[in-house]
């Protein structure tokens, strides 16, 4: 009898430990769902109860008055929310110095990271996560900031600005001048550096304000900026023919940087994103997350790839949605690695429903690379 209860108590040990490991080696799966702020309450709650029926488990939006009730009305769904913050809420000064629109690269304004306010920022943060706080909603990750390594979303990159990219030691260099008080020789690097170090201010400020207020969230994940991988940074304006150098940070450098100045201690993990890459490419960008001490990878955006050859009635068989099934296939193959070695702990398709969206309207359903896309990685 006592050797049964061994052997029993064994076999459960093994269990709970093959249990954990198959949990350790699991990626939050989930798709990008645009434009919900939009959206009509009814609109939102009619969306989630779509997103549900096509076996949707994670979605990544906003942070917001505009965001709440479809965030609430997911989480009662059984869908979870990776929300993305903007660093330059609550900032009294953000909207005032905002580098202007400046099309192709941008149609809307963009704000400098460098006039967040930390103490701004956690006012504003604080009854946003009080509301979801009473509504009962624990949040997937918080997201704070969003490709903040481009101009595209921080308005401290010049526009055009000379086309240059700019690495680990020219932000060095920057923040040196800036803290230090030595003379400013590259006013860019200077202002870059100066808004990435602020930034970091607003990450504690998040951590703070979590646990000051959102019990339900204080084990929540707080992430860094999705970070745009190089091959993926924008060209100048200017040059709407794209034939100039690519301009923008570097995902590795910017995660360098902030690293260099205490990022791991604020984050549980990376963004990172990837478009139309090849796995090559994927390799070298997961790679930042690789090494000891180094936190792992939440690929926030991957994808976008054209919606082509899609007719109705949507098909599954293997000639329906050939070139993007692949893709996302031969993509998934080369992520499995990442999770493997736990280095990649999310990885969020981009999109639902813009920028080779998933959900067809027109057809009523979703793509079959789309399906492939949403489903478990393991």
């Amino acid at each position: 009898m006592p050797k049964f209860r061994i052997l029993a108590a064994a076999c459960i040990l093994i269990g709970a430990l093959e249990a954990n490991r198959a949990l350790a080696t699991t990626v939050i799966v989930g798709v990008n769902v645009v434009g919900v702020q939009n959206l009509s309450e009814p609109q939102q709650d009619a969306l989630v109860e779509l997103l549900q029926k096509e076996g949707v488990r994670i979605v990544r939006t906003g942070l917001g008055d505009k965001f709440t009730h479809f965030i609430t009305s997911a989480f009662r769904h059984g869908i979870g929310a990776v929300v993305i913050v903007d660093p330059l809420a609550g900032s009294a000064v953000a909207s005032q110095h905002a580098r202007r629109a400046d099309p192709p690269l941008t149609t809307w304004a963009v704000g400098r990271l460098s006039d967040a306010e930390p103490e701004g920022f956690k006012r504003w943060l604080a009854p946003q996560l009080e509301t979801l706080q009473r509504n009962g909603v624990k949040l997937t990750a918080l997201e704070i900031g969003n490709e903040l390594n481009s101009p595209g979303y921080n308005g401290d990159f010049d526009v055009p600005g000379d086309g240059r990219v700019l690495g680990f030691d020219d932000l060095q260099k920057g923040w040196k001048a800036w803290t230090d008080k030595e003379p400013i020789i590259d006013a860019e690097a200077s202002n870059i550096a100066k808004g990435f170090y602020i930034y970091l201010s607003i990450l504690g400020a998040a951590k703070a304000v979590i646990a000051e207020v959102s019990p339900v969230n204080r084990t929540t994940p707080v992430i860094s900026s999705g970070a745009v991988y190089n091959t993926d940074l924008p060209r100048p304006a200017k040059n709407p023919r794209a034939t100039g150098p690519a301009f923008g940070v570097p995902a590795a450098d910017f995660i360098h940087f902030l690293r260099q100045h205490g990022l791991d201690d604020r984050v549980d993990g990376y963004g990172i994103h990837i478009y139309y890459s090849t796995p090559n490419n994927i390799d070298n960008a997961l790679s930042i997350c690789d090494g000891a001490g180094r936190k792992p990878c939440w690929l926030t955006e991957w994808g976008g790839f054209p919606t082509k050859g899609i007719s109705c009635p949507l098909g599954y068989g293997l000639g329906d949605d050939v070139a993007r099934f692949n893709l996302v296939s031969k993509i998934r193959e080369t992520l499995r690695p990442f999770v493997s070695r736990e280095r990649l702990a999310s990885a969020m398709y981009y999109s639902w429903n813009s920028g080779g969206a998933i959900y067809i309207p027109s057809c009523n359903g979703v793509t079959r690379s789309g399906r492939l896309a949403i489903s478990p990685l393991e």
